[in-house]
């Protein structure tokens, strides 16, 4: 319902009827911000650095040693990724940088990988690595930082709009979208062993029946949108890698709220749970921090952040409207 409802209340900011697919992540506002690379450095960092300094100073090393791939060159790969190489080389970032919010949103997400590769390079090869369940937090908490950072500079109202409104697409896009490719491929391999191989059509079939699940009657489905599973490679490359990114975006959504209660005192034993690597359990990993992984009220946690977040965004676009 958080989905459908933000949807319809897109259309209606859009002008639009219905939005069809292809328009789901179409910008809310005419003006599009630009930011430069310099730009992008600055605001990353001091968003880092207000959380800590050791934090900021091991993100300053990838832009200033050159560990960062950002500038966009013919038959460069789309996507973003951050390569951790071994514990005694150092890590690489790869990205194309346009300089859309978006694009500053990546780089952070993806240096939040390097800064953890930094800091669990002293675990040895066999622990250099992660649960697979808390592999995108320190990545989303880095982007969490940066939105919290950009609240405060962003100062005109329609900013802070498009601000809120991507945020919360990026939300959507880490839980709900995962969430329902993780069930996707949940019934698909069920299928699979029970029926044996399966038609392209009958696989388009679950991939609709997920995605309608998330999107209800508030988007419009083309024919050809049938098909788009076959571009995820983490279906192929990763199976069940989506599960990873809604169980790090809700998990940080809740350490970060802890962070803004606890102020300091968090700070160290996040950086001590990041520099563990794959040296315990994510249970052992998150008990310092009081994650309670069993409890269904800190998940829920989440899903309540998103909820006021959709709540603000709205508020914000009437506060808007009712100056004009």
């Amino acid at each position: 319902p958080t989905v459908h409802s933000f949807y319809r209340f897109k259309a209606k900011v859009l002008g639009i009827k219905k939005l069809s697919y292809t328009d789901r992540l179409a910008p809310v506002q005419t003006r599009s911000q630009k930011f430069t690379f310099k730009q992008a450095k600055t605001l990353i960092l001091d968003a880092f650095d207000h959380f800590s300094g050791e934090y900021a100073g091991i993100a300053e090393e990838f832009f200033e040693k050159g560990w960062i791939d950002a500038q966009l060159a013919p038959g460069k790969r789309s996507g973003a990724f951050c390569s951790f190489v071994t514990p005694d080389a150092h890590p690489y970032v790869f990205m194309n940088f346009k300089g859309t919010l978006r694009d500053v949103f990546t780089l952070a997400h993806e240096l939040g990988h390097g800064i953890q590769a930094r800091l669990m390079s002293g675990t040895g090869y066999l622990n250099f690595s992660f649960p697979l369940t808390v592999a995108e937090t320190a990545s989303i908490f880095s982007e969490m930082l940066l939105f919290e950072h950009l609240t405060g500079v962003l100062t005109e109202p329609a900013d802070q709009f498009a601000l809120y409104a991507s945020s919360v697409e990026n939300r959507f896009g880490s839980v709900f979208r995962q969430i329902s490719m993780h069930q996707f491929e949940q019934l698909f391999h069920q299928a699979r062993r029970t029926e044996g191989e399966q038609s392209v059509a009958a696989i388009n079939s679950l991939w609709v029946q997920t995605q309608k699940a998330m999107y209800g009657s508030s988007i419009d489905f083309r024919s050809e949108y049938d098909y788009w599973w076959m571009y995820i490679p983490h279906f192929i490359h990763t199976p069940f890698y989506v599960y990873a990114y809604a169980f790090g975006e809700l998990l940080s959504i809740a350490l970060f709220q802890k962070y803004k209660s606890q102020g300091t005192s968090f700070v160290h034993a996040y950086l001590e749970m990041l520099a563990a690597g794959g040296g315990a359990s994510p249970e052992d990993l998150l008990k310092p921090l009081g994650a309670r992984l069993q409890s269904r009220a800190f998940w829920q946690g989440g899903i309540a952040y998103i909820d006021e977040q959709v709540k603000e965004t709205k508020a914000l676009y009437r506060a808007i409207n009712k100056k004009k």
